[in-house]
């Protein structure tokens, strides 16, 4: 799920890269921080305050009681326009998520709205970029705290052309391991889920040389050891949010026309898989 609020959602249509173009979120000033530069009302034994700097998601953030914060410091004033939630149960613990930001630690300022999810999937909340030195999430319910894996801030890669034709959308195309059970005589007994996620490609086609090379392959290089959020419609499909990762490496192709490259990405990752 893409959070953002409706004047933010109209004054994007205007501009250069309106939100019918993808947004990768791969750049967060959380990688490599230090668990100093986090603040929690609580946390648990088994779900320390830093575990949302590290972009696996096996370890989380468990705060003991709701509802419960969590402040990060990037230490300087720094541009940023989104943060991305990965490996979260709120939705489960019929919860709700807020992010803030602050150029100072008092002043808060909302970035999109306060959300309750309707599942898991991966929520990337965005809005304009604006200069901040701290993050806040607010987690909120009557239910047990939800656990949180990976959390990403920082600003968008915000893609020079729109996909449509000869994609796949990622959150449809799932990828299931099944454990089946069939009696001696052949009979079926019934099927249970392994393992579960989405896998498929994201075709970028007509990408000025110049923005693979300046803005493009910065992200390329880092897409080899880490995750990054994606959505690929977020005006049309808000829903359509994913924690991916590539499976093999990236080689751009010129097109054949004039300063243009074609490139495919191999992934696979987190959606929502009913």
């Amino acid at each position: 799920m893409i959070i953002f609020t409706n004047p933010f959602l109209l004054a994007q249509a205007a501009t250069a890269q309106p939100l019918t173009h993808g947004r990768i979120g791969w750049r967060t000033y959380t990688r490599g921080a230090l668990a100093s530069q986090v603040t929690v009302s609580t946390e648990t034994t088994d779900g320390p305050k830093d575990a949302p700097l590290r972009s696996d998601t096996a370890e989380f953030w468990l705060a003991s009681a709701l509802p419960a914060t969590w402040q990060f410091d990037i230490g300087s004033l720094e541009s940023v326009n989104y943060v991305g939630i990965a490996g979260h149960d709120i939705a489960t613990q019929a919860a709700s998520i807020k992010a803030e930001t602050s150029p100072d630690g008092s002043a808060w300022e909302d970035l999109a709205v306060e959300h309750l999810p309707g599942n898991n999937a991966p929520i990337m909340f965005l809005d304009d970029a604006r200069d901040a030195k701290h993050l806040r999430l607010t987690v909120a319910g009557l239910g047990n705290a939800p656990r949180i894996a990976s959390i990403y801030f920082g600003l968008t890669l915000d893609l020079p052309r729109p996909i449509y034709g000869g994609h796949s959308p990622l959150n449809l195309s799932r990828v299931t391991e099944l454990r089946t059970a069939v009696s001696r005589g052949g009979q079926f007994l019934g099927r249970s889920i392994q393992s579960m996620g989405v896998a498929g490609n994201v075709p970028l086609r007509h990408l000025l040389a110049g923005f693979y090379r300046s803005d493009f392959d910065p992200f390329i290089e880092s897409a080899r050891l880490h995750p990054f959020f994606y959505s690929w419609r977020p005006a049309t499909f808000p829903n359509e949010v994913v924690y991916i990762w590539t499976t093999d490496d990236v080689a751009p192709m010129n097109s054949g026309q004039r300063d243009f490259m074609q490139v495919n990405l191999q992934v696979q990752g987190i959606g929502y898989v009913a």
